[in-house]
């Protein structure tokens, strides 16, 4: 589902190429934080998966 989510975000901006050039001057911008949003969020994420795994294989 991350794995979509990501296509989206990135077909999102590269869709915005085609958009007027004054809306490409706002969208743009916009589009890049969103996805460093997301994938700061995503890497923060699977660390912490990471983590709960490894957790659960020492209990074991």
């Amino acid at each position: 589902m991350s794995i979509q989510l990501a296509a989206i975000v990135v077909s999102g901006i590269i869709g915005m190429w085609f958009v007027d050039n004054f809306l490409k001057l706002i969208l743009i911008p916009i589009g890049f934080y969103y996805a460093y949003v997301f994938l700061s969020n995503y890497i923060v994420l699977d660390k912490k998966i990471e983590n709960l795994i490894n957790e659960m294989e020492k209990e074991l």
